[in-house]
């Protein structure tokens, strides 16, 4: 009897509380993705300058979630990378997660052989109830 009880609460919880909406899990949830502090040319791509006489550039990129009180894993892929040393080493750390205000962050490194390049950072999570959020940002890569 407890047994059929307990799947019966178990079914309610996953019909109520994850809704096809989302609405009553996670109705502030949004993934926006940016960089501070660099601004946006009129087609919505960051310009970012290498500087010189280093080996890499490197940029904060921000991902904020609307998610609160909880940690989200972040997913972060590029399309740009270099070949060192016999593997791949993609601009972007794979994953990070959210701090408790919903913000997550990662790193895109760039190289000099990126000059002139556009960079296509992309960003996704999750959430509890299997819907997927995704954004994307484009950096060129100046001199």
């Amino acid at each position: 009897m407890v047994k059929k009880v307990m799947v019966y609460i178990f079914i309610y919880i996953f019909i109520v509380g994850c809704s096809s909406d989302g609405v009553g899990v996670c109705p502030n949830c949004y993934l926006s993705v940016g960089i501070s502090d660099v601004q946006q040319d009129e087609n919505g791509f960051y310009h970012v300058d290498f500087m010189q006489n280093y080996v890499q550039t490197f940029i904060l990129i921000d991902a904020e979630t609307g998610l609160s009180d909880k940690y989200q894993r972040v997913l972060w892929t590029s399309d740009s990378g270099i070949w060192y040393d016999g593997y791949f080493v993609e601009a972007v750390n794979g994953y990070s997660y959210t701090d408790l205000d919903g913000m997550a962050h990662t790193v895109l490194s760039i190289w000099e052989d990126f000059i002139g390049d556009t960079i296509s950072v992309y960003s996704e999570y999750v959430d509890d109830c299997g819907i997927n959020y995704e954004d994307l940002i484009r950096v060129i890569v100046d001199e």
